[in-house]
């Protein structure tokens, strides 16, 4: 071995002694000039060497170069004979039945001075004593945790310049507290070592929790990542993780919570919800949270009082994939009174789309008042979709987008947004009723409750078979009374794009005595100022005759058509 720099290798004990046997070597240092050294035992049913002599057998890799160590499933004190001042990366993997005392891992600590990284799968028996271990180089570190007392050593350790920290907790659930108290003081190396402005949550199932603290939101080997293999997912566990973590907290910016989609998840995982209260007060640690982006379902609120509101003074954005009942009453309990971006999926059914809304509203409420002035685009690709978008009229970036999914959603979504939402509605300025497949004619009176509360619309735009909504042209009769009343008072400017003026044509059919020009003829008429209306622009009009557009000049001031308007 007088010339080998590197060894990787899996062998077994019977191999290393034939090994030793054939190759007399300095007892000192056997291989001078070797730096690299990764060792994996296998098994093997016909080595008859007891364990009491692997030491032995390990010491023929000695070197006064090493540097580089890595030994998986050697006994611990086989793996000793290798522990020399030179190494600066050791990664050590011993069998669940070979372990040592604390004391003894701290005292062989305190003999690599230099290390930088640090591998430990390893249990340890406590010790009645214990001494400070002060690792100078020391910039990463990735164990993991079996019990408590595995733990215990780490409240001895000092490392200045630690910046990453991997730490995976096997042990059981009534063992965490106490570990995350041993790990609390190197969390907070790492903290003031690194900027840790991206905060994961993964549940991968009802008892088990990854959580990273980063730099960067792509990066996954820089800062803290902690997996709570049996933590059960509570109030409690989150409690103690704002306790132990508060330092790692205080400067996260964004804050993903998301299922953990990497690894065999367990029987009707789906049903897997991440605990909302416990959530609250992790964020109510992250002062400078700015992104809030939810990718799973939340649990039920039961046990907040009144006045438990969370403020989130520098929250920016909140983003939910999945907004039931309990997701929207976890977001009313947020003040963020900077919030200019809210983007949610709501999914909720039936009866219960008016208290989703009604839960959200002001949250919505405070983006109206930080955008001062909307464009809204509002779309039914679908009878089972609805999407709602309001866009700032100086970020001209979208400030809030709700999208409703669900069977006969339309109706009830657009009662709920009339009713809860007055407050961004009556800020649009410009409104987009967008092409789509999902408009039916027999819900005008709820479309025409929703465009009751947009008094300030100055220019409205009517795409293709959205006309279908405008069954009463731009007034309308509510029941039971005489007199139509106008919608969009202020309006300014209509375009019309790629409409049916008159509906298609049924071969042999009857002529519909119902059309979307004659509608929109009749309500000018009844507008009593219909003149304010100065740009009407029709945009690839189709079934649309030279009178209509004759009729419609003399109602407005200017009318405008493209050559694609065909009759």
């Amino acid at each position: 071995m007088d010339h080998i720099r590197r060894v990787d290798i899996k062998v077994s004990r019977k191999a290393l002694r034939q090994w030793v046997v054939a190759n007399p070597v300095n007892p000192d240092f056997p291989a001078p000039i070797l730096e690299e050294l990764q060792l994996k035992k296998v098994a093997d049913n016909l080595d008859a060497v007891p364990d009491a002599n692997e030491h032995t057998l390990l010491s023929i890799f000695r070197s006064q170069r090493l540097r580089d160590l890595t030994v998986h499933k050697f006994t611990y004190r086989a793996a000793r004979a290798l522990f020399l001042p030179t190494v600066e990366k050791l990664s050590l993997v011993a069998p669940k039945e070979s372990g040592t005392s604390t004391l003894q891992f701290q005292q062989d600590l305190l003999t690599m001075p230099n290390l930088r990284r640090l591998t430990v799968d390893l249990s340890l028996s406590p010790s009645a004593n214990m001494v400070d271990v002060q690792l100078d180089r020391l910039e990463y570190l990735d164990l993991t945790i079996k019990k408590a007392k595995d733990a215990r050593f780490l409240r001895t350790v000092t490392a200045h310049r630690l910046r990453d920290a991997r730490i995976i907790v096997e042990a059981p659930d009534k063992d965490i507290p106490s570990i995350l108290r041993s790990l609390a003081g190197l969390f907070n190396v790492v903290a003031v070592q690194r900027h840790l402005r991206c905060a994961v949550f993964r549940a991968r199932n009802a008892h088990g929790l990854y959580v990273s603290l980063t730099e960067e939101e792509m990066s996954t080997t820089k800062g803290i990542r902690l997996y709570l293999k049996n933590g059960t997912l509570d109030e409690h566990l989150f409690r103690l993780l704002t306790m132990y973590m508060a330092l790692c907290l205080d400067k996260v910016q964004r804050l993903y919570i998301e299922p953990d989609l990497c690894v065999p998840l367990v029987r009707n995982a789906a049903t897997v919800k991440m605990n909302a209260e416990g959530l609250l007060l992790t964020i109510e640690a992250m002062q400078e949270l700015r992104l809030l982006q939810i990718s799973m379902k939340l649990t039920r609120i039961d046990n907040l009082e009144d006045g438990s509101a969370v403020p989130c003074p520098r929250l920016e954005t909140v983003v939910v994939e999945d907004v039931g009942v309990d997701e929207a009453l976890f977001l009313s309990f947020l003040i963020a009174p900077n919030l200019q971006d809210v983007d949610l999926d709501i999914t909720a059914l039936g009866g219960d789309i008016h208290n989703v809304v009604e839960s959200i509203a002001p949250l919505l409420d405070h983006v109206a008042k930080n955008c001062q002035g909307y464009d809204a685009n509002i779309c039914a690709q679908s009878g089972q979709s609805l999407e709602l978008t309001f866009t700032g009229l100086e970020t001209e970036t979208d400030a809030v987008r709700l999208e409703f999914l669900g069977k006969d959603i339309q109706n009830r979504a657009l009662t709920a947004i009339a009713r809860e939402l007055g407050s961004s509605l009556q800020v649009v300025r410009e409104f987009t009723v967008a092409d789509g497949e999902g408009y039916e004619r027999n819900s005008w009176a709820t479309w025409y409750g929703l465009f009751e509360q947009m008094d300030a619309v100055r220019t409205l735009c009517i795409e293709g078979d959205a006309s279908k909504v405008f069954d009463s042209g731009l007034a309308f009769r509510p029941g039971g009374q005489q007199g139509s009343r106008p919608v969009f008072p202020q309006m300014y400017s209509l375009i019309l794009e790629n409409v049916w003026f008159r509906p298609r044509k049924k071969k042999n059919g009857p002529r519909a005595k119902k059309t979307f020009v004659n509608d929109l003829i009749r309500s000018f008429q009844h507008r009593q100022q219909a003149k304010s209306l100065k740009y009407p622009t029709i945009v690839k009009g189709t079934n649309i005759r030279l009178a209509d557009i004759n009729k419609l000049q003399t109602l407005t001031r200017y009318l405008s058509s493209d050559r694609a308007v065909r009759k």
